[in-house]
């Protein structure tokens, strides 16, 4: 950090952190982060399920201490991710679904990556009688360079990849490969996750709930950009299943090679007032979604105002009758005030300016900036006018 602090490098500076965050991790992680030197800190725990958890011998950090440790990183503005993994012996789809509201009920919310299970030579999963234990059954399968040049290499290089376990059939194997796509896409890089993270606060609507709902939504009407993403990602998945690769170039943006989620939100990204018209719809029709029209009306405006647009400035001043920019951002601080009803200036600064580089936008906000929530703007004002 000194070194930056004289000749401005080095420029990143990636850290593996101690598994369970202790306080001394949390100073590092200052000092690196006040040089921007900080690539996130990771607190991974691969799963919830204590099933799970005892067949691979790992123990987690306590979820309390998680979550303190998010809230206090959330204050500096440190980004955090956090890992999981599909396909352990042990983990049902059930239990996956709620690991990941408790994750996300911690705080968790940007930068949750979501793995396949891969099983590598000289471990113990690849053991005979392990894999007969658990019923494990994997496929070799090309192995994915994400964010590298598909077919540039000329080696391929294959995993074995788990797709069926004891407690997880392959058909709930892939309902848990949507599902996690769909957390991924949607709330970890902010499509959705101000709408989601308010009704959870307001109504009481689970995180999972609120994601399973919405891949139902997609089912219902392929025709909408939920829909004919989640047609996209199942067909990717049932040729990965036949023996494809999840290879996925979204022309438009680069030739890079994206995760399924990430290809979701850089299509999305094109097509953002429709995506945001249809949200409006499955809202209405979201059981439990006990939120006045207008409220809801104005919070998705809000959500839609903040995320971070390639083909134009997305700075703005715009005056909502509730007071959402403070009220979600006490709930990532775990700090909550009440929602209040009124009128409430929120003034957006644009300082990115991408002013159509697409391939930029893709590799600043996808890319490099996953970690921490930079799919958001970031210089946020919010100012009362009035209260009712």
């Amino acid at each position: 950090a000194e070194t930056k602090s004289r000749l401005g490098f080095p420029g990143k500076f990636r850290v593996n952190y101690a598994k369970n965050s202790t306080h001394r991790v949390t100073e590092i992680a200052k000092v690196l982060h006040q040089q921007q030197l900080d690539k996130g800190i990771t607190l991974s725990v691969q799963s919830l399920d204590d099933a799970a958890l005892q067949n691979i011998k790992r123990r987690n950090i306590k979820i309390a201490s998680l979550s303190t440790f998010i809230q206090e990183y959330q204050r500096y503005n440190i980004p955090t991710y956090t890992e999981v993994m599909i396909g352990l012996p042990g983990e049902t789809y059930l239990s996956f679904t709620q690991g990941i509201d408790v994750l996300v009920e911690a705080g968790a919310h940007d930068s949750i990556y979501i793995y396949r299970t891969s099983i590598l030579p000289n471990t113990e999963m690849n053991d005979p009688a392990y894999k007969a234990l658990h019923e494990i059954r994997a496929i070799r399968t090309p192995s994915t360079l994400e964010h590298g040049r598909p077919g540039k290499d000329g080696i391929p290089e294959y995993e074995q990849m788990v797709i069926s376990t004891k407690t997880m059939p392959t058909d709930d194997w892939v309902r848990t490969v949507l599902f996690a796509w769909a957390v991924q896409a949607f709330h970890a890089l902010n499509l959705t996750q101000v709408i989601a993270i308010c009704a959870r606060a307001m109504t009481g609507i689970s995180y999972s709930g609120f994601y399973e709902r919405l891949i139902e939504f997609g089912q219902a009407n392929p025709a909408s950009v939920v829909g004919t993403e989640h047609a996209a990602i199942s067909s990717q998945v049932r040729e990965v299943l036949a023996g494809g690769t999840w290879d996925t170039v979204v022309p438009e943006f680069s030739d890079l090679n994206w995760p399924p989620e990430e290809a979701t939100y850089l299509r999305i990204s094109m097509d953002l007032p429709r995506f945001y018209d249809e949200i409006r719809r499955f809202l209405r029709t979201l059981p439990g979604m006990d939120i006045e029209p207008d409220a809801l009306e104005s919070l998705v405006d809000y959500q839609q105002a903040m995320v971070v647009k390639w083909d134009r400035d997305g700075s703005q001043t715009m005056v909502l009758p509730y007071s959402w920019h403070s009220f979600y951002k006490s709930l990532l601080r775990g700090e909550p005030v009440p929602v209040r009803h009124g009128r409430f200036e929120v003034a957006i600064k644009d300082t990115l300016r991408f002013a159509g580089d697409r391939k930029r936008y893709a590799n600043e906000i996808v890319f490099w900036g996953r970690r921490g929530g930079r799919s958001i703007y970031q210089d946020v004002e919010e100012t009362v006018l009035s209260l009712h």
